[in-house]
């Protein structure tokens, strides 16, 4: 390997979670079972939705799991405020209220989990929504390669589209050409 390349250090990162559930013993719950998952992290807890969105805006997690029911303000305004003040990042609805389905997408959220959920389908969800792209800097003949998230929905959706297909997105930056 060439010493001018870096490669990518935070590669196993941990996915920050922000739970976002007026339910005490729901988001305890929630935070244990990321706590002992491998490759999850608890990036912030809150129980309401003026909390999520203070959190989100300090913490810039890779995904919020944000229930909908919750008092003061429901979890799809806070979705709503969360994408007029953050650049993009995830968020998933989570409720035990079926009628809501069609309102979550409408508030800019990227998908929606039904209470009771399994564990291992709301981790799969989580590593579903939070896929990244590969950015390669290319800067004085150093190459840097690192997870970038995506910008907004439709690079979200890109790149689901793409991991089913066994594929990936690679950006290029610094160099005479663009791909």
């Amino acid at each position: 390997m060439s010493e001018n390349f870096h490669p990518y250090e935070n590669a196993k990162k941990p996915i920050g979670v922000l739970v976002a559930d007026d339910h005490g013993l729901v988001r305890d719950g929630i935070c244990s079972m990321l706590s002992n998952e491998e490759g999850f992290c608890v990036a912030g807890t809150a129980g309401n939705a003026d909390q999520a969105i203070s959190v989100a805006l300090q913490s810039k997690p890779d995904i919020i799991l944000m229930d909908i029911d919750m008092p003061i303000m429901d979890g799809c305004e806070a979705a709503r405020a969360i994408r007029r003040e953050v650049g993009y990042f995830p968020i998933m609805a989570v409720s035990g209220n079926a009628s809501i389905e069609t309102k979550y997408s409408r508030a800019g959220m990227d998908d929606y989990l039904a209470k009771p959920y399994e564990p291992n389908r709301l981790l799969g969800k989580i590593n579903e929504l939070t896929i990244k792209a590969l950015k390669l800097n290319c800067k004085n003949g150093f190459f840097d390669i690192k997870k970038e998230m995506p910008m907004n929905q439709a690079e979200l959706n890109e790149l689901k589209e793409l991991k089913k297909k066994g594929l990936t997105k690679l950006k290029l930056i610094g160099t005479d050409h663009t791909f």
